[in-house]
């Protein structure tokens, strides 16, 4: 997704983004054949390591995966900063680090 967001696909994810502000049915779309899509398969698979016990029992799927994607998209949109496989590595593993089984993430 990262190496796509860097190509001519994020210019045309950012103007649905941009357009769908102001036209709700745009982003509407966009979210059901892009987003949703992902975002389901995404949590299943955090909810597989959950129930696994490679997640702690308090791990929130939903809210793990929009941590992740929130970052990429915030990322793409704002151009904070660079959007690299380093740092998609580096997130995925920050953001599970602290909901490993077992960790001391309170």
């Amino acid at each position: 997704m990262i190496d796509a967001f860097n190509g001519p696909f994020g210019k045309i994810v950012a103007g649905l983004i941009a357009e769908g502000q102001s036209e709700p049915a745009v982003l509407q779309e966009f979210f059901e054949r892009w987003v949703s899509p992902r975002r389901n398969a995404t949590i299943a698979d955090l909810q597989r390591g959950k129930d696994a016990g490679e997640l702690g029992s308090d791990t929130e799927p939903e809210l793990l995966n929009d941590a992740i994607f929130g970052a990429i998209y915030y990322r793409m949109l704002l151009r904070s900063g660079p959007l690299t496989r380093r740092f998609g590595e580096e997130l995925v593993e920050q953001v599970i680090l602290g909901h490993r089984s077992g960790s001391a993430h309170k």
